[in-house]
């Protein structure tokens, strides 16, 4: 009987903060200590849009504009309110340099952020006139959940399997999961990078930077060498960040991805890149004696590498193409090669300092030489 009875008692007992919240639940903001910026007030009667985001996360940001838009059409029936975990004054500080009509909200004690157990932001969720939790996903899809609502329609499941633990039944066989997230990375994080098609096989994206600088994310995904970019805005230099965004699907293009990521770090961190293309001289590795290149081609397999000892540069398995890399960044000048890449070379040159030095060691010892041409060639700035 006391076990019946204590059964009965945890079912009737409203939801704390320690457990986890799911649809259909009641939820009473207003018992709840947040702290509102810009005098801010929760309404009555109006349903309740709740989003959770952070001052480091670049895709909330970029969602602001999209919600702001839905919070001006539809002002006289929802509130939308973004609620962020950090600090009163970081967040004020954030909000001084831009100009919302979504109401923000803190939640310092983290209340409302261990009821939804956030795990990664950001999300949204919304809440019915009556107080009662409807849905939970990505503010994409808010437009469609909030015109069934006023509808009185069944409002759609979220397939994704991150969502499936606000909802006691969701589809097994929903979208492949995706995700995406930007953050400060902590100052003895050690620089990791792999920039590239995913996993899968099927997949299409699989970015991940862990301690590496906004500069170094954005070269990377422009595929810009230092000659190729004047950075103005020197902080970037010293902002060390976590980026990661995967997916097993192919239905997400991987330019566009970084395309994406591109803009919001410029919306995060408050700076404009500009391209332009201009035509520069540039130099071509050009094969002018295959058999004598050919005396110095590897055929054991393995990773290259240059080395500099004493009066002279040890390359070591290096492709043409890596060779013209490493010839660009000795010489701070453009060079390229647009041929066949698929052999590894070892070569041992003297130290060179101009073009005229190198290409005598390159013909009569390796049958190459640097041959100038006009090229038009992409250039940033950031400002």
């Amino acid at each position: 009987m006391k076990f019946k009875l204590l059964i009965l008692l945890l079912i009737t007992i409203p939801f704390t903060v320690f457990c986890q919240v799911k649809i259909g639940d009641k939820i009473d903001l207003r018992s709840i200590n947040l702290n509102a910026l810009n005098n801010a007030q929760l309404e009555n009667n109006k349903i309740i849009v709740l989003d959770f985001w952070a001052t480091w996360c670049a895709p909330c940001i970029a969602s602001f504009p999209h919600l702001d838009s839905i919070q001006t059409a539809l002002r006289n029936k929802i509130q939308i309110v973004a609620v962020s975990d950090e600090s009163k004054t970081r967040v004020s500080n954030f909000l001084s340099k831009r100009n919302h009509l979504i109401s923000f909200f803190t939640d310092e004690n983290k209340t409302l952020f261990k009821l939804f157990e956030i795990e990664a932001r950001p999300l949204t969720a919304v809440i019915n006139p009556e107080g009662t939790l409807v849905w939970v996903g990505n503010s994409i899809h808010l437009e469609e959940v909030l015109h069934r609502i006023n509808s009185n329609e069944q409002v759609p499941t979220p397939t994704q399997s991150s969502l499936r633990k606000y909802y006691l039944d969701i589809p097994k066989n929903g979208d492949a999961i995706y995700t995406y997230q930007i953050s400060i990375s902590d100052k003895n994080e050690e620089f990791e990078a792999k920039t590239q098609k995913g996993i899968y096989l099927d997949s299409a994206i699989n970015i991940y930077y862990r301690g590496a600088t906004v500069v170094d994310i954005i070269q990377d995904l422009i595929s810009v060498s230092d000659l190729q970019m004047v950075n103005n805005k020197f902080e970037l230099d010293t902002i060390f960040i976590n980026l990661t965004s995967k997916s097993s699907s192919n239905k997400i293009n991987y330019k566009f991805e970084k395309e994406r990521i591109i803009d919001d770090l410029q919306r995060v961190f408050n700076f404009n890149i500009k391209k332009e293309n201009k035509d520069v001289q540039t130099y071509s590795i050009v094969i002018v004696d295959d058999k004598k290149l050919k005396l110095n081609k590897e055929e054991i397999e393995g990773g290259g590498m240059a080395e500099s000892k004493e009066n002279k540069f040890i390359i070591t398995r290096l492709s043409l193409a890596e060779l013209a890399s490493f010839f660009e960044r000795k010489l701070r000048t453009f060079v390229q090669y647009k041929g066949s890449d698929v052999f590894k070379y070892n070569l041992e040159l003297e130290k060179f300092t101009n073009i005229e030095e190198l290409n005598k060691q390159l013909e009569s010892k390796f049958g190459l030489r640097l041959e100038p041409y006009l090229s038009s060639v992409l250039f940033i700035e950031i400002n």
